[in-house]
């Protein structure tokens, strides 16, 4: 019995809530090594979390897939299905759940460092609060037959939010579960995904269907991972959604990878957790009988292409049924998209201008405008006034004009937006979810005013770029219908100082290079410094493999003698070290210069401003500064003699 205790507490993160809002983490599965079982296809890992106890509420669970490569081996090499499962619930002795929340394709691992690469993805499963109270046994399934001798460590950590749920949860029906044969004429899918018959609570005012819905196998017609096709989702013989199952892959956040990641699959990727399709209605009638339907087009299929049977379709619909909404007036932001640290949102960040972020309405009463206050903290904040229509559950993606960071933007920047009004100007009920805040824990480059930028087209003309300022005005471009194959072109620009970025679409969305279409040839896409070639010419070489589009926003800055934001210059090694760093004033600087030069230290800001010079003996090796009456901030220190610089990055807190 002890040794059960202490398997069921190691789950344990946290300790009670102290307060609505308030956050704790647990993580029944954490750091695991995860390796395949080639006999079966298919590898079970168990762990135990311990949840909040149902006395406290529930506003919201966040749950965080993170990968790395499993310790002492490369990553796995294949695109292969998992699944995180609910199992038995309350302690070893209760019935197992067999619920699955969360489906994952892995990433083509090949070519990661197994020493380095790492990647975290992360989802909303506040449907399955009714289940993750008390003492919870998940287990995650690794599919696949590749060797053992490769494999993935990985954490899944649970974020469990206090508050009043928007909803109050009463039931979960299992609706259609498992993966149907699709153009096999001996069994066609629609003898699995016959109508279900559900009869609604008395109280049920809210019902939600979850389907998580992807194909597989690939027959001579390319079918199912491959061909697109149409579902639909009926509710008493009555359309009630009909979608694409089918998922763009080229602006996948992961990339690159080793295999076929840019190519658009049936509603999955490869390295990316499969979005769920939600179908939610207020308008059937509680305590009668309902019929659900689930539908897929008439197919015949061909054999499978290594002779292994037919494509399938892997379904898991839900239906949740909730109480009434809980508040009237009532929203969120639920996500800032730009700036962020968050790896899925790596493909447009660092980012620094127009902020991007999440809205969703969490009340009974539509939402028509939102009030928006927001920029950096401690800066001052402006407002923007969103209008549109958001009915219960909606969201919108909300663009917030005009704020540009300035380029003397350091790491301990705090961005921060939050709602002050709804439908002109009405209090939200409940504010508690009402502020984002981000810390700027990486920040955009900072480049010259005037730099090159060097294009090499590949066979096929399908990439153009383009750079924008703040305002969204293009100030540059260069348009795919308008080049020639395999053309060279070196653009010189001068831009005012400012905040800028750069995006190149490739209408095929497979990059300038990708080993899976050879017959393309190879291009490349850079920024290069102007003048001479030294250590360091190029400001940024683009990774060519980039599927649909590649991104970066920049400070342009007059002078900015190739800063790069977070990266020391060495043309010289000087064995310069400055300490402590950040300062709060003082600071030694320490260095070694050939005998008989003439060293020169200079100070300057963030934005290239010379603010100090001074010359040094090269028969010393210490020297002390005082930025004591300087502003907090970033600034460099430049050690110059005849044979070349170094330069330093110093903080100011």
């Amino acid at each position: 019995m002890k040794k059960l205790l202490f398997t069921l507490f190691t789950g344990l993160s946290f300790g009670l809530f102290a307060q609505t809002g308030d956050t704790v983490h647990v993580k029944p599965l954490n750091q695991i090594t995860v390796v395949t079982n080639p006999n079966t296809g298919s590898n079970g890992y168990k762990g135990w979390g311990v949840f909040p106890d149902t006395s406290n509420h529930i506003r919201k669970i966040i749950a965080t897939l993170s990968y790395k490569c499993a310790p002492g081996m490369n990553c796995g090499s294949w695109d292969y299905i998992d699944n995180l499962y609910l199992r038995r619930l309350g302690g070893v002795n209760h019935p197992s759940q067999n619920t699955e929340i969360v489906r994952f394709i892995t990433p083509y691992g090949g070519g990661f460092t197994h020493t380095t690469w790492g990647f975290s993805w992360h989802i909303d499963v506040t449907d399955y609060a009714m289940f993750l109270h008390d003492s919870v046994e998940v287990e995650y399934i690794h599919g696949g037959y590749e060797g053992t001798n490769v494999g993935w460590q990985v954490t899944i950590d649970f974020a469990v939010i206090n508050g009043d749920p928007i909803a109050n949860p009463i039931s979960f029906n299992q609706l259609w579960n498992g993966s149907f044969n699709y153009g096999d004429t001996a069994h066609p899918i629609e003898n699995y995904l016959t109508p279900d018959t559900i009869m609604l609570d008395p109280a049920a005012v809210i019902t939600k269907i979850r389907t998580i819905h992807t194909g597989h196998g690939e027959d001579t017609n390319d079918c199912s991972e491959f061909c697109p096709s149409i579902r639909t989702i009926k509710i008493d013989g009555n359309v009630v959604s009909t979608r694409n199952r089918w998922r763009t892959c080229g602006d996948n956040a992961l990339y690159p990878q080793a295999g076929s990641w840019i190519y658009d699959r049936a509603n999955w990727c490869p390295g990316s957790i499969v979005h769920p399709d939600f179908v939610m209605s207020t308008t059937l009638t509680p305590g009668n009988k309902h019929v659900f339907d689930f539908d897929m087009p008439p197919y015949i299929g061909g054999v499978a292409s290594n002779g292994n049977g037919y494509a399938y379709e892997a379904i898991d619909a839900q239906l949740f049924q909730y109480k009434s909404i809980n508040k009237s007036i009532d929203a969120s932001i639920e996500e800032v998209y730009q700036p962020s640290n968050l790896p899925e949102y790596s493909r447009i960040n660092p980012a620094c201008d127009n902020p991007r972020i999440l809205v969703r309405n969490n009340g009974s009463t539509a939402v028509s405008s939102l009030d928006i206050k927001y920029g950096l903290k401690g800066s001052g904040f402006q407002t923007y006034t969103w209008n549109g229509t958001l009915n219960f559950a909606d969201t919108a993606t909300v663009l917030l004009p005009n704020l540009s960071f300035p380029s003397t933007t350091t790491t301990s920047a705090v961005f921060q937006a939050y709602i002050t009004g709804i439908n002109g100007g009405q209090t939200d009920q409940y504010p508690y979810d009402d502020t984002a805040k981000v810390q700027l824990t990486s920040l955009p480059p900072i480049y010259d005013t005037a730099f090159i930028v060097y294009f090499n087209c590949n066979n096929v003309l399908e990439d153009s770029y383009y750079i924008t300022d703040v305002q969204g005005n293009i100030v540059h471009s260069r348009i795919a219908a308008n080049l020639q194959a395999n053309a060279v072109y070196r653009d010189t620009l001068h831009l005012a100082p400012g905040c800028y970025t750069m995006i190149m679409y490739d209408a095929g969305g497979d990059g300038l290079n990708s080993s899976f279409n050879p017959a393309q040839g190879q291009g490349a896409f850079m920024l290069r410094k102007i003048g001479a070639i030294p250590s360091g010419y190029y400001y940024k070489v683009f990774n060519p493999d980039f599927g649909n589009f590649t991104q970066l926003s920049f400070f342009a800055v007059p002078h900015a003698f190739a800063i790069t934001g977070i990266q020391d210059i060495n043309n010289t090694d000087f064995n310069m070290s400055i300490f402590p760093n950040p300062t709060n004033g003082k600071a030694i600087i320490q260095y070694n210069v050939p005998a008989n030069t003439h060293p020169t230290l200079f100070l300057y800001n963030g934005l290239g401003q010379q603010l100090m010079q001074t010359s040094l003996l090269s028969t010393e090796n210490l020297y002390e500064t005082d930025l004591s009456s300087l502003n907090n901030g970033f600034y460099y220190i430049k050690l110059q003699t005849e044979q070349g610089s170094s330069i330093k990055k110093i903080i100011k807190e």
